[in-house]
């Protein structure tokens, strides 16, 4: 595995780059809480849609009763 800061080979089973002395797993720590934060938006806009739509049915066979 190579750095993602200077293209050197880490070491094996090492995140620390000995030539340019960063830490290669900061970088995934915080791509990975993006994702997740996108991944929760997806899955709330899904619920969103799928309440709004079951409210939208509902009132609609509530107004097919009353009328």
């Amino acid at each position: 595995m190579n750095c993602k800061y200077c293209g050197s080979e880490l070491l094996s089973n090492s995140n620390f780059c000995v030539k340019c002395e960063k830490n290669n797993i900061e970088s995934d720590i915080k791509e990975t809480k993006t994702k997740s934060k996108v991944l929760q938006q997806q899955h709330l806009n899904f619920f969103l849609l799928i309440n709004n739509s079951f409210i939208e049915l509902f009132t609609m066979r509530i107004i097919r009763i009353i009328m």
